[in-house]
């Protein structure tokens, strides 16, 4: 036999929780739904740190190929390299550095 609780008695369960919160933390269904969404949770940021990591390690390296090849490297391109969260983007510019003689080669899509 199914359990029905009735429309009425929904502002009493209500009324429980919030007199007793730590009482909901005792019912499977909610610790279930917690955990796995905890779960979720740790997932999506590790898996969001990793991105913004290769990222990271992506600009820092362009940067340092730049600044070997050509020593000085202006602050807006710096500053450009930086900003670009474009993972294809960054790729880009890393493969113009090896065939580029001079800096101006590469496009870096700064404005004028």
């Amino acid at each position: 036999m199914k359990n029905i609780i009735r429309e009425e008695t929904w502002s009493v369960i209500d009324q429980f929780f919030q007199e007793m919160p730590e009482a909901i933390g005792k019912l499977p269904t909610f610790q279930e739904a917690l955990s796995e969404s905890m779960r979720q949770g740790f997932q999506e940021g590790e898996q969001r740190g990793f991105q913004e990591g290769e990222q990271r390690g992506e600009q820092r390296m362009l940067i340092r190929q730049l600044r070997h090849k050509f020593s000085r490297v202006p602050k807006g391109i710096v500053q450009q390299i930086e900003t670009t969260t474009d993972m294809e983007q960054l790729d880009n510019w890393l493969i113009q550095v090896i065939s580029a003689k001079k800096l101006a080669e590469i496009d870096f899509n700064l404005p004028q």
